[in-house]
């Protein structure tokens, strides 16, 4: 089974296309013992490659909001950081609908222990520095960007073995067990950990404008359907909370922009022709018309 390390030297970081191309040859129609380690092999990588775009995304956010509140940087572009994060989300989003298609898959299956078909991956769980200085509002080189992105998603994905083998973010944990033999992936904690990357996505979409509260607010429902059949537990009821938390955010966002889009509607149509965009550029560009009596 090839690791994320072999899909790095296939196709330098394209990531979505490869685990699908990589992947057709061990899913196969039949839900045989391959099909199984295949799809366990292919949630964990797709939903690690995922985080691995979200973190380094909420890297060069928070260099952005660095720059937007530092005097010190008041000089310094934002552009840039904008565009990294944006196209890192994009990225994040794309990998969810080929994330989606196998847990539907996975949801079918009743095995509560999967001997996973993979190797445990090199890497460790410190953040890479060059996306540590990019968050105080030092933009990286290009050079440094892209190694960046990739041990960032190393890391995603070495932290999402963890969870996967019930050893949270310990990937000393992790790889004692991997080292004991006869590994088992616990179906449990395996639901848990695709729960989890859900709503993360979900809280990401929840306080965009545009169509991210709706996507959000679905993505949440999904969740919910997922850990549904686990037994109860606290990390059960804490994610359940934080899921319906982030549904009730994503909600507000949206009253906020229909209110927002009433009142811009409002304006329009009351005040008198050009007047509503006068308003909006300057609010001392509106005078009042004087009407003959």
């Amino acid at each position: 089974m090839k690791t994320i390390e072999h899909l790095e030297q296939l196709g330098g970081g394209r990531y979505g296309r490869l685990i699908s191309e990589t992947l057709s040859e061990h899913i196969g129609a039949t839900e045989d013992e391959l099909t199984k380690k295949g799809r366990t092999w292919l949630l964990i990588m797709t939903a690690g490659v995922m985080g691995g775009y979200m973190d380094y995304a909420d890297f060069f956010e928070g260099g952005r909001r660095t720059i937007e509140t530092s005097q010190a940087l008041r000089n310094v572009n934002p552009g840039p950081f904008w565009k990294q994060m944006e196209t890192a989300r994009n990225s994040a989003r794309s990998m969810w609908f080929q994330l989606d298609t196998q847990i539907q898959a996975f949801q079918k299956s009743t095995d509560e222990k999967i001997p996973p078909d993979f190797a445990f991956p090199n890497g460790g769980a410190n953040r890479p520095p060059a996306l540590v200085r990019v968050s105080t509002g030092v933009m990286a080189a290009d050079t440094e960007i892209e190694l960046a992105q990739k041990a960032a998603i190393k890391r995603a994905v070495l932290l999402e073995v963890c969870r996967a083998m019930g050893a949270k973010e310990d990937p000393a944990k992790a790889a004692e067990i991997f080292k004991a033999g006869n590994v088992q992936v616990l179906r449990n904690a395996f639901v848990l950990m695709l729960t989890n990357d859900l709503h993360r996505l979900a809280q990401l979409l929840s306080k965009e404008q545009m169509n991210g509260p709706e996507q959000s607010k679905g993505l949440c429902v999904r969740a919910q359907e997922i850990i549904k059949p686990l037994p109860d537990s606290k990390e059960k009821q804490e994610l359940e909370k934080a899921i319906a938390a982030t549904i009730k955010v994503a909600e507000l966002v949206t009253t906020q922009v229909a209110r927002s889009q009433n009142s811009e509607v409002r304006m329009s149509t009351v005040m008198f022709p050009g007047q509503a965009s006068c308003l909006k550029r300057s609010a001392s560009c509106w005078r009042p018309i004087r009407r003959p009596f």
